[in-house]
């Protein structure tokens, strides 16, 4: 099964988006119209690959849910627990996409076990390493064939791409907010 995986479909759109965000806090002070629409740019993009990842992800859990075997009562329960995870995802998501971040920001607390790149680890960050954790166990099932597998392992790729999208959003959202404050 080829590679088709989010990280590799757009690892280029992630530089491009990270550049942007990058280049506008920079021409803030030079030419803030310019700086705001290369920031501006760049936020959008960050938050719609962030959506359609967890989008395309809810999709598979739902479809895992519904051709479950409905006496498996184990599986049944994992899968509504990553369901209602990823939709706590969407919501800290909304929390970056709202300008409002830096309330939620502050109530992390602020030691490195709580902080992922100096950005605090919250529903995201919790659900997609959950959920990561999740297919990489299922890629241990016995019986599961090669394409599954090669899935199972894009899915669970997705989740670390993610992850590292939603850290820029967070950082982008709260660099903004001590961009207006300065």
């Amino acid at each position: 099964m080829a590679k088709i995986g989010l990280i590799d479909r757009y690892i280029g759109e992630v530089t491009t988006y990270t550049y942007q965000i990058d280049l506008g806090r920079k021409n803030f002070q030079i030419e803030e119209g310019k700086g705001r629409i290369l920031f501006n740019g760049g936020i959008a993009k960050g938050l719609k690959l962030s959506k359609e990842i967890q989008a395309a992800e809810l999709v598979f859990l739902n479809q895992e849910l519904e051709f479950c075997d409905k006496l498996d009562k184990f599986a049944i329960s994992s899968l509504q627990a990553a369901i209602s995870s990823l939709n706590g995802a969407m919501r800290s998501l909304s929390a970056v996409e709202s300008g409002n971040y830096h309330i939620a920001e502050m109530t992390y607390l602020n030691n490195t076990k709580n902080r992922m790149h100096d950005m605090p680890i919250d529903g995201f960050h919790q659900a997609c390493n959950a959920h990561y954790t999740r297919l990489q166990n299922s890629l241990r099932t016995p019986g599961m064939n090669l394409d599954e597998k090669n899935l199972c392992q894009l899915r669970a790729e997705n989740m670390k791409a993610a992850v590292k999208v939603y850290i820029e959003l967070q950082k982008a959202a709260i660099g903004s907010i001590n961009a207006d404050r300065a």
